[in-house]
Parts: C-alpha cells; structure tokens; sequence
C-alpha cells in the first residue's frame, strides 16, 4: 500500500434530511487530502436527496431504491476506489483527523498486516447543528498514543463474540479485506446488519483498535437503537437469526459462533412465538445446513437462554 493511499469515506443514509448535510461536509472536511466521499441514499421518502444533490461533484452520489443498509454498503464499496475504506452513518460526524489517523495506523511499516482499524466514537444527545469543534477532544501526542493490535481470530473460531467492536461509523478497513467479505446478503426479508462486516473481517485478519475518538455517534429520537427494550430486543433476535444464516452459508470457520447466535435467538422466539412464525423459514434452513451434534449443542444453548431470559435481556 502506498504511504498517501485514497480513503474512500462510505455515508449511508435513509430519511436522514435534518444530518446528512452535516454529515457529508464533516467527510469532506478532512485534513488528509487524498480522500473520496460517496453517499449512497437508500430511497429516501424526505428531501434528502435534495439536500444530498447540494454537494454536486464534490461527491459521488448513489440514488437507490431502498433494500437496507446492506446494500448500500454493496454498491458504496463498488463504487469506491479507495485502499482505505470508511463507513459513515449518516447521522454521524467525522472529526477532521479521522481519516489521517485511519491512514497512519493501517499504513504503518509496523502494522503492514493489519485488516482493519476500529475506533471508538463521542456518543452525543443532539436533533441539532452539532459543532464538532465544540465535542472534539483533544488529541493524545505521538508518545500517549494507543493502538491496540488485535488477533481475535482463534477466540471469534471458537464461538466467543468481540466485544471491541464499534457502531458502523467506527468501522474501517483495507480494500483487500473487503473484498473477501462484500457483497453481503440483501434478499427481501433478510435483516442483517454492520455485524457481518465487523465479526468477518476479525475472523480473516488482525486488526486495530484504537483509543482515539475520531468522530461523532449521534444519539436522538430516530436511532434503531433508540426504541424501547422490547423493539431492541425483537431486532436483536432477528438480526442474530440472518446473520448466523449468513455466517454459516459464507464463512464455514464461524460455525461456533453460529450457533452461539442462532440459539439466543431461538430462546427469545420460544418466548414470543409470534416472532417465531415469521422467522421459521431461516431458521428450517439454518438447521438443515448443520450436522445432527451441532443440533444437540443449539437445543442445550437455547435452554440456557430460555431460562435466562427470565433473570435479565438477551438483547
């Protein structure tokens, strides 16, 4: 990789009118100059297209019917060339050393091996204008610096879930990683989210993760994430449930972490059957791709889920 690589920094939006400006010049607002911005709006029913097409050349713009975040990573990272990639929500923000950063830890000759780079975000409550002057915190020195090289893949093998992994805007990644694991499923119905992006590349290849803020999570009223327990809860499920499938269809080796998801799954569908009917279709398929042991270990594990619901949140 060349020491000044282009950064393709990836933003994702859906009804996000009231950020995505924002959001699009916090990319552009880079003190690291080779960089590219690409905004992929899956089908947007409000006027952020209009506000999207503001931008002009500046950007590369993807207007898209909508099929869910998974696509728009799909075709953001076809259009891309950058060797660098970064993905943005688009109700976050970048702080302006983001890519900078990025690019030093994944192109040094210490890290020469590294997939990926995650990092950790500034969680704000805000609908508004955020300044991100007003949020940026001030930088550690070159001495004070951490960057915590990371080899999960022997403990993600034997089913044990990363607990260093951020939301989508802390995600960042070698070109070369990606295309082992893009593109990700996206038939109708399937809910499947970041997960697979950031469990796979762990599985494939070290990482860093590093103690760095470099941008901004935005917490409001439209969050996924900001529905009440029992909302978090059924689209934890279902998102376990498709993504599990997927792990088992396309990567083999995360087998035990398959069926450590699919279980808790189950458990949480024994408890509300009706989520069970609209889920069974993946779930007969997941258990006719596994052998008759692996059956034995799912029944055991959703037990203990079940029993655990009772004492505190799957999800």
């Amino acid at each position: 990789m060349r020491n000044s690589p282009l950064v393709s920094i990836i933003i994702n939006n859906y009804n996000y009118q009231n950020f995505i400006e924002q959001s699009i010049s916090s990319a552009l607002n880079q003190c690291y100059q080779n960089i590219e911005v690409i905004v992929v709006d899956d089908g947007s029913t409000d006027n952020s297209r209009e506000r999207i097409a503001n931008f002009n050349d500046s950007i590369t713009t993807v207007f898209k019917e909508n099929a869910g975040q998974a696509s728009t990573f799909n075709i953001g990272f076809k259009k891309s060339r950058g060797e660098i990639i970064c993905f943005l929500d688009a109700d976050d923000l970048c702080f302006p050393n983001k890519a900078s950063s990025v690019v030093e830890i994944l192109c040094g000759v210490e890290n020469q091996n590294l997939a990926w780079c995650y990092h950790y975000l500034l969680q704000v409550q805000e609908d508004g204008i955020i300044d991100p002057q007003r949020y940026q915190p001030q930088q550690p020195n070159q001495e004070t610096k951490k960057v915590h090289v990371m080899d999960f893949r022997k403990h993600i093998k034997n089913g044990v879930r990363p607990n260093f992994v951020p939301s989508t805007s802390g995600l960042c990644f070698k070109r070369n990683v990606l295309e082992k694991i893009l593109p990700m499923p996206t038939k109708d119905g399937i809910l499947i989210s970041d997960m697979y992006l950031k469990y796979v590349a762990v599985f494939l290849g070290k990482g860093a993760v590093f103690d760095e803020m470099l941008g901004i999570y935005r917490r409001h009223s439209n969050n996924l994430y900001a529905t009440d327990i029992k909302d978090k809860q059924k689209i934890g499920a279902g998102i376990d449930t498709y993504t599990s499938y997927a792990f088992l269809e396309n990567f083999p080796g995360l087998k035990k972490l398959s069926i450590k998801m699919s279980s808790k799954a189950l458990a949480y569908y024994l408890h509300h059957t009706s989520e069970l009917q609209k889920n069974k279709h993946i779930i007969a398929d997941f258990f006719k791709k596994i052998d008759s042991f692996s059956v034995i270990q799912i029944l055991i594990s959703t037990l203990y889920y079940y029993f655990k619901y009772y004492f505190c949140n799957l999800y």
